[in-house]
């Protein structure tokens, strides 16, 4: 997904579920509510006044690779949950002077279902990790912290401690003319909702706002996941993810090809013979094939997933396959295989 834009504070939302059709619960006492709250993500916020400094690209990548539970019975099983958001920043200082950049990370995480992992924040300048400091600033202030309102977790107290947000504060240099990468990698907390049947999960990523830097320049967004995408808000167009290399095709694409060869092969070598059973052999091998091919038969796990495999893959290979019988009885096996 990729988009240049100019607004003022870029929201993107993301609502995924588990792979089957989503419907209303209603096994809810009222008093129980159906959704615990997550974190919405932050990326890197430049809080340095009057910054020179280009933000010439910025790359934000969803890795869900899990989802959290709706509830844990074991506090300690939610320690194994590994999904991530990866920011990956492009700066450049077009000035002759060396600037220093003081970037703030929120970290103030409260979840509903679990107790945020602080340690698996990392944040790499051109591939070496840096060090942050916990700093705070007041959530009554502007969105964006400035180096004035950082302070010290010292100078908080027990009365006022609540109204500040905690961060980690990081000191980036760039020379004159520099052009430098920084990439935050950090967990990502959605909020899961059993309002329908499966969870839903509902993620929402700020990016950084273009009044920090000189200049703004794309963002793209990249979501790698093997779960269905209910909704997205974003601003843009989208693309695809899947590329044509050299490992898809040995191990996707060529395997295939060879099945379906071989397939029609024996398809007309059967029916060419003249025999009812033999063409009748043949319907069932090629109709097996094409559900083998075009469904993915371990991820069916239940009702809504199985449905899918009788309307997507088997109706149509039933319909289909006593075409190609025809076909092959009266052209050959090419006209199939084209």
């Amino acid at each position: 997904m990729k988009s240049k834009t100019k607004a003022i504070i870029a929201l993107i939302t993301l609502i995924l579920m588990l792979p089957f059709t989503a419907t209303p619960s209603h096994a809810f006492i009222d008093y129980f509510p159906p959704i615990k709250s997550g974190y919405h993500s932050i990326g890197i916020l430049n809080s340095t006044p009057d910054s020179p400094v280009v933000l010439e690209s910025q790359t934000i990548t969803f890795n869900l690779v899990d989802y959290p539970k709706f509830e844990y019975e074991n506090p300690d099983e939610f320690k194994d949950y590994k999904a991530t958001v990866t920011s990956e920043y492009t700066l450049f200082n077009p000035t002759e002077e060396t600037e220093e950049l003081i970037l703030a990370v929120p970290t103030g995480i409260s979840l509903q279902y679990g107790e945020p992992d602080l340690t698996r924040f990392e944040l790499l300048l051109d591939g070496e990790r840096l060090e942050g400091e916990t700093k705070y600033y007041s959530n009554q202030l502007e969105f964006t912290p400035n180096s004035e309102t950082l302070v010290d977790p010292d100078s908080l107290n027990d009365s006022n401690r609540w109204s500040y947000i905690s961060c980690y504060a990081y000191y980036v240099k760039l020379d004159g003319g520099e052009r430098r990468t920084l990439s935050l990698t950090a967990p990502v907390y959605p909020h899961v909702s059993q309002e329908y049947e499966p969870e839903t999960y509902q993620y929402i990523y700020y990016f950084s706002t273009y009044q920090q830097w000189a200049e703004y320049g794309s963002v793209d967004v990249c979501i790698n996941t093997d779960y269905y995408m209910t909704n997205a808000e974003y601003f843009g167009f989208t693309k695809t993810g899947y590329g044509l290399k050299t490992d898809i095709i040995f191990l996707y694409i060529i395997p295939i090809a060879i099945i379906i060869v071989c397939n029609e092969l024996i398809r007309h070598v059967l029916c060419v013979q003249g025999e009812k059973w033999g063409k009748v052999f043949a319907y069932f091998i090629s109709l097996t094939a094409d559900v083998i091919i075009c469904a993915t038969i371990p991820a069916v796990t239940n009702m809504a997933t199985f449905m899918e495999v009788i309307g997507l893959a088997l109706f149509p290979g039933i319909i289909s396959n006593l075409l190609f019988n025809y076909i092959s009885v009266r052209y050959g096996f090419l006209p199939n295989i084209a």
